[in-house]
């Protein structure tokens, strides 16, 4: 699933339960995220690199995850709490 358009390799690697999951920003604004340190390198749903830049994040079992684009963090939540 590459919501936002970006066909590089996808889906989290984590499991985490819908209880773990926390929304942390979901502002489509760029935001200055150089003093967090992500779970991933990537955006787990399209791969694309944070270093391209993080819209979006969410908090699941106390690590942060970054996203390229509010669709990906909402792919990301979805699968997330259908797995469990």
């Amino acid at each position: 699933m590459a919501a936002c358009g970006n066909n590089g390799d996808s889906h989290s690697q984590d499991s985490p339960k819908k209880s773990d999951i926390t929304n942390m920003d979901s502002k489509a604004e760029k935001k200055d995220f150089s003093h967090v340190q992500f779970a991933m390198d990537k955006d787990s749903i399209c791969g694309m690199p944070l270093s391209a830049g993080v819209s979006d994040t969410a908090m699941v079992d106390g690590k942060v995850y970054g996203f390229c684009s509010p669709e990906c963090k909402e792919a990301f939540l979805a699968e997330a709490n259908h797995k469990h």
